[in-house]
Order: structure tokens, then C-alpha cells, then sequence
């Protein structure tokens, strides 16, 4: 931002860095999540699969039918939450290192896009999302608002809850932790399947994107 501010000076008019927040959504959802598993110590590389599956997967149940696109955002959700829930699981049960466990993860999640969609995805998604990815409330993209209020969310969860300390001190140092009375394994968990569910999150966003033709597939 730094260098394109000098070059063009144009790039950080308002009406810009908006544009740019909306075209960068998906991945600040994305991010969000990854900062909570990061901050534990751990680290996801499936989400990036996950997003994959919920696209495909959204479009699928969607068909373009914004009266299914609540089964949609339901099933999508329930998936990467589900997914991460078995990274989860596998970090603090089998003790599995996160880096390979959630490699494998991710080439499992690809493999059953690819089944799902034989290959060549079909479906696609309502005017609805199309509108949360492209849609606009004056100036400001409804995209920007998406990642506002999520980010608000879990800012204020980090820092004005219980789990956010804990999840804190899970981080800075697990044994200390765990002999405090804080329930590491739990506290891991949770923060897998909290970057699970806005990893499908950015999913159907991204998926908004492509049906709007923001983006190209």
C-alpha cells in the first residue's frame, strides 16, 4: 500500500482502498481464522482446500435459489468447521504434527471436491450472495462491511472473553496452561473449528465473486 501510495497517488483515494477491501474479502476471512489457530501455536494449510469445498459444495446445494441458500450457508459452514474439527482432533489427540496432518487434510478436502463435482463444477450461487460479494450500501461495499463485523467479532472475542485469554495463554506457553486449570486441548479445538467455519465463509464469498463476475473462475 506504502509503495503503490507513492507511485499513484490516486491508489489511496477512498473509493480505492474500498474497492480493494471488497476484492481482497475472501482472503481477509481466511486470514482472520488463520490468525486464531496461529495464535495457539498451530497452523492450518487446508483451509485454502476448504474454501475450494464450500464453493463448489454452495453452488451445488444453491443452484441459484436464494430461498436455498440458508441450507447452503448451513451445510457449507457445517463442512469446514467439520473438517477443522478433525484437524483439531488430530493435533491434540493422535499428537500429530500440524504441518503434516493438515497437508493431508487439504489433499483429502481436494479429493472429494473433485468427486463431488465430477471434475467440472455445476450449480451456482444466488443473487443474494452474488450481492453480499458485489452489492454496495452507498459507497461502501457490502463485502467490507462482511469482513467489519467479523473482525469486530472476533477482536472483541480475543480480548473481552474468557476463551480469548485463554486462548492467549494456550499459545504463550501450553504446560503453564494446562497447570492453571485452562483446558488446552478444548481451547485448540475450538480455535480449528472457528478457522474452519470462515474458511467456508470466504468460500461462498469468493463464490459470490465468480457468479457476479467480479472474478474469474
Amino acid at each position: 500500500l506504502a509503495i503503490a501510495g507513492v507511485l499513484i497517488p490516486s491508489f489511496l483515494l477512498p473509493g480505492r482502498l474500498l474497492l480493494l477491501g471488497q476484492q481482497v474479502a475472501p482472503l481477509a476471512l481466511v486470514a482472520i481464522g488463520q490468525t486464531v489457530v496461529v495464535l495457539i501455536g498451530g497452523l492450518d494449510l487446508s483451509v485454502g482446500s476448504v474454501l475450494t469445498f464450500s464453493l463448489v459444495l454452495g453452488a451445488g446445494i444453491a443452484r441459484g435459489s436464494n430461498e436455498l441458500l440458508p441450507l447452503a450457508i448451513v451445510v457449507c459452514l457445517g463442512a469446514g468447521a467439520l473438517i477443522l474439527l478433525v484437524n483439531g482432533l488430530l493435533v491434540t489427540r493422535l499428537r500429530l504434527p500440524a504441518l503434516i496432518s493438515t497437508l493431508a487434510t487439504a489433499v483429502m478436502v481436494d479429493g472429494a471436491a473433485w468427486v463431488y463435482t465430477n471434475g467440472a463444477p455445476n450449480g451456482s450461487m444466488p443473487e443474494l450472495l452474488q450481492f453480499a460479494a458485489n452489492g454496495r450500501f452507498g459507497i461502501v461495499p457490502a463485502a467490507d462491511i462482511i469482513v467489519a463485523l467479523v473482525f469486530a467479532a472476533v477482536l472483541i472475542l480475543l480480548t473481552r472473553t474468557v476463551f480469548g485469554r485463554q486462548l492467549y495463554a494456550v499459545g504463550a506457553n501450553p504446560r503453564t496452561a494446562r497447570l492453571t486449570g485452562i483446558r488446552v486441548e478444548r481451547i485448540t479445538v475450538i480455535a480449528y473449528v472457528l478457522c474452519g467455519t470462515l474458511a467456508a465463509a470466504a468460500g461462498l464469498l469468493l463464490g459470490g465473486y465468480i457468479a457476479a463476475g467480479t472474478l474469474k473462475a
